[in-house]
């Protein structure tokens, strides 16, 4: 899995770690779903199973209770791109241009978008999907921390944003100081 997590760019290689290159590793898939055909199928199986799963906890858990699949789907989506490119057909994740999987979308799965934590399992999914598709971006850190924002109230928010001026804030709301 290492291998082809590096060979496909899904993953960076620690120091010193030896890349395989990503004919190689396609070659080796290709070589398997030979000697094995029913894994061109079982390959893509395992992220849609992942995807269903967390498409029916989402509707049933708040998220404080959310189960972190990040990264078992980010692995499984590797696994499913190398079925795909080693047997030239397409992968179940995004074709063609980069957007949002089927779950990420507000509505598209059944699952609007009408409570707090709704919102924080949606900001969740948007950034699995940028950390799957676009790695170096680092979108994802500052969504993060929305997400640890959303729970607190105003001063509390001011407080981890700019600590130095909690103090401000406070006079001017005339709140006596903590």
């Amino acid at each position: 899995m290492r291998d082809l997590e590096l060979a496909l760019g899904h993953a960076e290689p620690a120091p010193g770690e030896i890349v395989a290159t990503e004919e190689g590793a396609l070659k080796g898939v290709a070589a398997a779903i030979a000697a094995s055909p029913e894994l061109a199928q079982l390959m893509p199986a395992g992220l849609e199973a992942v995807r269903g799963l967390v498409e029916s906890l989402d509707r049933r858990l708040t998220s404080t209770q959310a189960l972190d699949f990040g990264p078992l789907r980010k692995l499984l989506q590797c696994v499913a791109d190398a079925a795909a490119r080693a047997t030239g057909t397409e992968a179940p994740a995004t074709p063609g241009a980069p957007a949002l999987p089927r779950e990420a979308l507000p509505g598209a799965s059944g699952i609007a978008i009408a409570s707090r934590e709704d919102v924080i399992r949606a900001l969740e999914r948007a950034c699995e999907w940028i950390e799957r598709n676009e790695p170096s971006n680092p979108a994802p850190l500052l969504i993060r921390r929305s997400q640890r924002l959303m729970s607190k109230n105003f001063i509390d928010i001011v407080r981890d944003l700019i600590p130095d001026g909690v103090d401000q804030v406070e006079k001017l709301a005339g709140t006596p100081h903590s």
